[in-house]
């Protein structure tokens, strides 16, 4: 054998040898892309970083999104699949890539089926032998189940928001303070006073007296169906704080069961005025202020 014909043969070897390593790596890296549950993808620049062309692109691709690695392979069709909406986010994001050497972009994709997938592509530059950016490689994730559980979770908070401001306006109408002059206040309770309610009540006629400067306050419960004994002892506590911001409490709408249930506590009163009805205790207001 010629040197020449040597020459021949030991390139065939070496080009055979090498295409056997490309054919082991790309197996390598499609067994690797067969376990990621995710695409990975690598694309080049075609003259400017607006025109990428993918040079390659795991098989994921069309279960995930209905078109083949063909398909993929043909210029800026990855933007094709990107939602209108979402398209200058895109692009945009793939340019700080470009300025900063790696990043991530969320966006949504329709798929071949109609179907809306929100993925998100984490990617870094491809750099050339002189260090110039020749194009993009990464791996796009599905992640419309996570969007769609934090939509959950946004929409379960914002409801959760609506009910407990709901709430809140419904424990301030019921428990209003109504001036009847410049120095009395009345607050008719009407309906069960549970125990938010109660410190509600209390915070409420506190402000209020503090807002108003009143001189007396009457606490009508002709409205509540029932007061227990912690119900009782929360509101003789509201009426002593009255006392001391210098108003004077009268508690309204005393009925057989409270009365007795006032007794039971041992309650001192003080300079608490019980009276019987609503009308008896503004009747009372007035003679004080006459008087």
């Amino acid at each position: 054998m010629s040197a020449a014909e040597a020459r021949v043969a030991e390139l065939a070897r070496e080009r055979d040898e090498l295409a056997l390593r490309e054919r082991l790596l790309r197996e390598r890296l499609d067994g690797l892309a067969a376990h990621i549950p995710g695409i990975l993808w690598e694309s080049y620049f075609e003259q400017s970083a607006e025109k990428m062309t993918v040079d390659y692109v795991s098989d994921r691709i069309e279960p995930m999104s209905g078109y083949t690695v063909e398909e993929w392979k043909q210029p800026n069709f990855w933007l094709e699949l990107v939602h209108p909406d979402d398209r200058p986010r895109a692009m945009a994001d793939a340019g700080e890539v470009f300025q900063g050497g790696r990043g991530e972009s969320s966006y949504r994709w329709i798929t071949r089926d109609g179907r809306t997938l929100w993925v998100t592509s984490r990617m870094s530059l491809i750099r050339g032998d002189d260090g110039a950016p020749i194009g993009l490689r990464g791996v796009t994730m599905d992640e419309t189940d996570i969007k769609q559980a934090e939509a959950q979770r946004l929409e379960m908070r914002m409801r959760e928001e609506v009910i407990r401001a709901q709430d809140e306006a419904l424990l301030a109408l019921s428990t209003p303070l109504i001036p009847i002059d410049d120095a009395t206040v009345v607050m008719p309770l009407i309906g069960t006073l549970d125990p938010r309610r109660v410190e509600r009540v209390l915070q409420t006629l506190l402000d209020g007296v503090a807002a108003t400067r009143a001189r007396m306050v009457i606490l009508d419960v002709t409205g509540v169906p029932e007061i227990d004994a912690p119900t009782a002892d929360a509101l003789l506590r509201a009426a002593r704080s009255a006392a001391l911001l210098g108003a004077e409490s009268v508690l309204t709408g005393i009925r057989p069961g409270l009365a007795a249930t006032l007794v039971d506590l041992g309650a001192d009163l003080g300079s608490v005025v019980t009276l019987g009805t609503l009308k008896a205790g503004i009747a009372y207001a007035m003679n004080r202020r006459r008087g």
